[in-house]
């Protein structure tokens, strides 16, 4: 992430853990705000995740992530 802001002070990045993202992820869900969890992740240049194989039991949020994954990816983000 410092990197990135260093060398590229225009891009927003977003570092989490993997655990941040299931907790929110769940959290929008519970709480309608599933379109607002999505632009956060989305609507960014960079996306760090740490921790990713907390995920590996979790079907639902893998489901997300691979959506969110895809989103950037298709608009030449990193992630």
């Amino acid at each position: 992430a410092s990197y990135v802001k260093d060398n590229y002070p225009a891009y927003r990045v977003r570092y989490v853990t993997s655990e941040t993202f299931l907790n929110e992820f769940i959290d929008s869900m519970h709480s309608d705000t599933r379109d607002a969890f999505k632009r956060r992740y989305r609507d960014i240049d960079v996306l760090l995740v740490d921790d990713i194989q907390f995920l590996a039991k979790r079907e639902e949020t893998q489901t997300e992530f691979f959506h969110t994954f895809n989103a950037l990816h298709q608009k030449d983000r990193q992630s």
